[in-house]
């Protein structure tokens, strides 16, 4: 009898995260993950984006906790579109400092 059972590599982060952020779409998606308002993103300043960072920082934990304690309010696609917002602010500083970078 063969075996069906396949390997599955591990999935790291969507390939998909460089462009997440298109025009409108951290506008579009950042506020039905966490409280932020339309003056916390239009701020693009390395402390705004640090604040936006932190917000997300806090709201993965908490559905953290939640998916650990089997909570009845877990939600798996939340938690799969912070860890992905969280991966694209990241890469916006990154974009952000190594324009700053290059300006030198």
């Amino acid at each position: 009898m063969p075996d069906d059972r396949r390997r599955r590599t591990p999935q790291t982060a969507s390939p998909a995260i460089p462009d997440l952020w298109r025009r409108g779409e951290r506008e579009r998606i950042l506020p039905r993950l966490v409280p932020v308002t339309p003056a916390d993103l239009a701020d693009r300043s390395p402390a705004g984006l640090a604040r936006i960072r932190a917000v997300l920082e806090r709201a993965l934990a908490g559905e953290r906790r939640r998916a650990r304690a089997r909570h009845w309010s877990y939600s798996l696609a939340r938690h799969v579109g912070l860890i992905e917002a969280l991966a694209a602010e990241d890469l916006l500083g990154a974009e952000r400092k190594e324009k700053r970078r290059r300006e030198r």
